[in-house]
């Protein structure tokens, strides 16, 4: 009995409750580390249009962006450039309600290099439902990002650190209809498990990466039956 749980110091019985958090907490590190190693980075090359799309009647696989709306890509690393892309994208809605398939009021103004040729290109955006955002239609290529050792530590620890303020704030916010509506159980989490297995080993890693985190931090929280018992 004098071994029993309850009977040992505190400082003991927190080692015990949070052994469990870490390990999730490592393994998602791990994992992240091992991605990050043979990560590849989007170039500004277009790589692929979608048939249909608003881009499949101006653009060509081997475009090169240079600018959207007069703001240059120039100077900027990818995580910047995504940003600015996705911003400056979407700031182009639809006149009215944004419905599935509404193109945008106004048009994107491209400036593209093709074949040792700048050209500028208008385009109106498209509404994704799905996406929640107006979209052109087309992905970019990539190239290995060639991060080494201390490069994928430090991308891995940045990617935890996002899950894991991205997951306080929303716990600390439950009461926001908003916030909650991030929130998933079992059920929520197999079902995107499902379509996430279905579109490569890599990122089904990475959702393994992000749940494992993510159990590892709610299991730190001082209440059950989220306490790490």
């Amino acid at each position: 009995e004098h071994r029993g749980y309850y009977e040992q110091p505190v400082w003991k019985r927190i080692v015990v409750i949070g052994a469990g958090p870490a390990v999730n907490i490592a393994l998602a590190f791990a994992i992240l580390f091992v991605l990050a190693l043979g990560a590849s980075d989007p170039t500004q090359t277009v790589d692929r249009v979608i048939p249909g799309s608003p881009a499949a009647a101006v653009l060509k696989p081997g475009d090169r962006i240079l600018a959207i709306d007069g703001r240059s890509y120039s100077g900027l690393d990818t995580e910047e450039r995504l940003e600015r892309f996705f911003e400056d994208v979407g700031s182009h809605k639809c006149q009215g309600k944004q419905v599935d398939g509404c193109r945008a009021a106004t048009p994107v103004v491209l400036k593209v290099e093709r074949g040792g040729e700048v050209l500028t290109i208008a385009v109106r955006p498209e509404y994704e439902k799905s996406a929640g955002r107006t979209r052109i239609g087309f992905s970019y290529g990539t190239e290995p990002a060639h991060l080494g050792a201390a490069g994928a530590a430090d991308r891995a620890a940045g990617a935890v650190w996002l899950v894991t303020s991205k997951t306080v704030t929303v716990f600390a916010n439950l009461l926001d209809p908003e916030q909650r509506k991030e929130v998933s159980g079992v059920v929520g989490t197999s079902d995107v498990a499902n379509q996430v297995i279905d579109v490569g080993a890599r990122e089904a890693f990475t959702l393994l990466a992000v749940v494992s985190l993510s159990l590892g931090l709610i299991n730190l929280f001082p209440f059950l039956p989220l306490d790490g018992g």
